[in-house]
């Protein structure tokens, strides 16, 4: 779907906020006005979404914790993206949201088999946390087609559930064995340790199935 780039019209992002999230971010990158970028990274594999203020590609929780706490001190509306590759319109920012882009945030931080848990950050690839879950024998039940550039942040929001997810009768609807806990934060800034979908996660502790069904 092609979609043609506009300015965006964002009456409640200034110049003054730019600068905000800008101090916030370390990379000189980090912070896209662009609005050809803002409109093609505002639009899902599908062409579904819009075009956003502001684009934010923060590389770290602390740097997430600042967008955050800026946002909500300007009343300013967060959109998160991933791979960007769902097709239920789970990505509709505006002119009047920022887009945060957690594609850099893409570490596996722990695996561990015998607890059957691994520990990522939200933009990690899909495939890429089943690569390195398989020499374990353990795998991750969403296997959708788009794992490739599907991230788990992303299969965990949009509750993927496919093949794997009904041969291991999972219950939960997100094709998850048990979201254990993740690492949230509320407007305010503070951590906490939880289950609930409050907050926006810096990183998920994952329970993982034994690697039986066959592709």
């Amino acid at each position: 779907m092609n979609v043609t780039p506009s300015p965006p019209l964002r009456e409640n992002i200034d110049d003054k906020v730019v600068a905000e999230f800008t101090a916030a971010l370390s990379r000189p990158d980090a912070v896209i006005t662009d609005a050809a970028t803002l409109t093609a990274e505002g639009h899902d594999f599908w062409g579904f979404g819009g075009t956003p203020g502001l684009l934010l590609r923060p590389c770290t929780r602390e740097e997430v914790v600042a967008v955050v706490r800026i946002a909500a001190e300007h009343h300013i509306p967060l959109v998160t993206r991933g791979g960007a590759s769902n097709c239920a319109g789970a990505m509709m920012p505006n002119p009047q949201r920022v887009l945060i882009d957690l594609s850099a945030m893409n570490q596996v931080l722990s695996i561990d088999p015998t607890a059957r848990t691994a520990r990522v950050q939200p933009g990690v690839i899909n495939a890429d946390l089943q690569q390195q879950l398989a020499p374990h024998g353990l795998c991750f039940s969403p296997d959708p087609v788009s794992a490739h550039i599907a991230t788990v942040g992303g299969n965990i929001i949009e509750k993927g559930q496919v093949r794997r997810t009904l041969r291991r009768r999972c219950r939960n609807p997100g094709g998850i064995q048990g979201l254990l806990s993740r690492t949230a934060f509320g407007a305010g800034g503070g951590h906490r340790l939880g289950r609930g979908r409050a907050g926006m996660c810096c990183s998920w502790a994952l329970a993982i199935s034994a690697s039986t069904a066959r592709a």
